[in-house]
């Protein structure tokens, strides 16, 4: 139905990470419609019943391999939700000022 963008897939009951839970991958087009994302993220709280920290990463920086610390202080994040939050928010890039 579209409801959460382009397409979306979850890994499966062997993939579970380290805190129990799994990596939901929604392709979001454009990423950088903040509108569009919160209307996804709505979805996952709301229809979904995700209530954890979400964590929005752009595509191309798994591409890339640009991981989690790195040189340039660039956060895979685009963007991210503190638990039961309908709001994402820019994490901080290393170099920001408060």
């Amino acid at each position: 139905e579209g409801k959460l963008g382009s397409s979306a897939k979850a890994s499966g009951a062997g993939m579970q990470m380290a805190h129990g839970g799994h990596i939901i991958c929604v392709y979001v087009s454009p990423f950088w419609d903040t509108s569009e994302v919160e209307r996804v993220l709505g979805t996952l709280r709301t229809e979904c019943g995700v209530a954890h920290p979400l964590k929005f990463k752009a595509d191309g920086m798994g591409l890339l391999g640009v991981p989690k610390s790195n040189e340039w202080g660039i956060p895979p994040a685009v963007y991210v939700a503190p638990a039961g939050s309908m709001d994402v928010t820019r994490p901080a890039v290393r170099g920001d000022k408060p």
